[in-house]
């Protein structure tokens, strides 16, 4: 009796960790990693490909969490950054002060994340630089007020 095999086909995309990404696949989990990616500091186009520019903020991720930096997202690894990119429900204290360029720190962290979370993209470094200005100018048009690239006090609450 002859047994033939035929290779496994590969897991149709569903929910990020329903399988091991790896490059070169497409999905809308890949487009959730991306997602993901964007919400962790990571800039990253949200096309639903795992194309070299994913690729290269998984390597990134990788390198900052000392993981192996093999570019695959396996179970384990969407489960962890599930939970770092999940938007925080705390409050944010950031309106002591007016935030604009040339200012860092932690509330300049937090209103990236804000950015992020409104899908605004910025980097999160805690520095209020030319792409944190640009940033929140572009969520200032969105909201329809007065653009000056700045977030004052009684914007921020």
């Amino acid at each position: 009796m002859t047994l033939a095999l035929a290779p496994a086909a590969p897991a149709a995309s569903g929910d990020l960790g329903s399988r091991t990404l790896a490059p070169g696949m497409e999905g809308k989990d890949v487009k959730q990693l991306q997602q993901w990616l964007n919400r962790l500091g990571l800039p990253t186009p949200r096309t639903g490909r795992y194309d070299a520019r994913t690729e290269a903020a998984i390597r990134r991720y990788e390198r900052h969490e000392k993981i192996d930096e093999d570019a695959l997202v396996t179970r384990d690894q969407a489960r962890d950054m599930r939970r770092d990119a999940r938007p925080r429900r705390r409050e944010v204290r950031y309106a002591s002060r007016t935030l604009m360029r040339g200012r860092s720190g932690t509330d300049i962290r937090a209103l990236q994340r804000f950015l992020l979370d409104h899908d605004v993209k910025v980097s999160v470094d805690g520095v209020y630089g030319p792409a944190t200005q640009k940033a929140v100018r572009r969520l200032e048009r969105r909201a329809k007020v007065k653009v000056d690239g700045t977030v004052t006090r009684t914007q921020a609450r």
